[in-house]
């Protein structure tokens, strides 16, 4: 919208260009336009600038340019009376609490910018971060994994439960087999393609030479044991050291923001009323 009423003055400016007052008044120091009494400073130009275009651009502007944004805040400020004075009673209302909520949200960050210094994220916290996330630097985990599926029923419950983690599973498969339990003794990867995304979450949660607990299916029971496990490299710490810092310093300023925060309301009266 702001952008819209720019390119909106500039056209109008360039339709017909009213001259410049000078402000006389040495009193006023660096007015540059006055409308209907409220004036426009040369303070209030650079900034607008600056906002529009950015300071290199702002730069290049050049006198004609600098003219052409006066005459693009002129309208502004004639649109934004007229707004004002259009307003009912519940939308100036509307417009005080904007202004409250923008005031309070540029001062708060300004003041965290000036007075809040985050810690440095230390070599304990790289350290630490990179041997719980080896995963995310790339270290790949393959487990294999022994599973027993049988049908849901008391009887296989219980034929399942025999299944620890301290026996030989295929032995002891075999000799339920011989007992009349109709199991499936299978074993597999936990990266084999078609394996069911529910079957690899559980294996990813059991510890190696681990049993799972029982899970039910599609009217079927099951458990797993992983057997085995393979891990891939991470990369080394010192390849991924400034990623992870990075990474934490936003942790490590939202640590200080909320230690600040905490102070000052320790040192505030604050009252708080029900809002029901």
């Amino acid at each position: 919208m702001r952008k819209c009423l720019v390119l909106l003055a500039l056209l109008l400016v360039g339709c017909g260009e009213q001259d410049v007052k000078q402000e006389s008044d040495s009193g006023v120091r660096d007015v540059i336009a006055n409308v209907n009494d409220v004036p426009i400073t040369a303070q209030e130009l650079e900034h607008v600038m600056l906002k529009t275009f950015g300071e290199y651009a702002a730069m290049q502007l050049g006198d004609e340019g600098r003219k052409k944004l006066l005459e693009s805040m002129i309208i502004k400020k004639l649109m934004a009376e007229q707004q004002l004075a259009q307003f009912s009673e519940y939308e100036l209302t509307e417009f005080k609490l904007a202004q409250q909520a923008y005031r309070d949200e540029y001062l708060s960050k300004r003041y965290i910018q000036q007075n809040i210094t985050a810690t440095p994220v230390s070599e304990e916290q790289v350290q630490a971060y990179y041997n719980a996330n080896l995963s995310e630097f790339g270290q790949k985990v393959q487990r294999r994994f022994e599973m027993i599926t049988l049908p849901n029923s008391k009887a296989a419950q219980n034929a399942l439960d025999s299944f620890i983690k301290d026996i030989d599973w295929r032995v002891h498969a075999q000799d339920q087999k011989d007992k009349g339990t109709a199991l499936i003794l299978s074993l597999g990867t936990q990266g084999d393609k078609g394996l069911s995304p529910f079957y690899r979450n559980i294996i990813a949660n059991v510890a190696l030479g681990e049993v799972s607990k029982t899970y039910r299916l599609d009217n079927k029971l099951i458990r797993f044991k992983v057997i085995a496990e393979h891990k891939s490299d991470a990369k080394p710490l010192s390849e991924v050291k400034e990623q992870i810092r990075k990474t934490l310093s936003p942790i490590q300023i939202k640590r200080a923001i909320k230690e600040e925060a905490a102070r000052l309301k320790q040192q505030a009266k604050i009252t708080r009323y029900a809002m029901d």
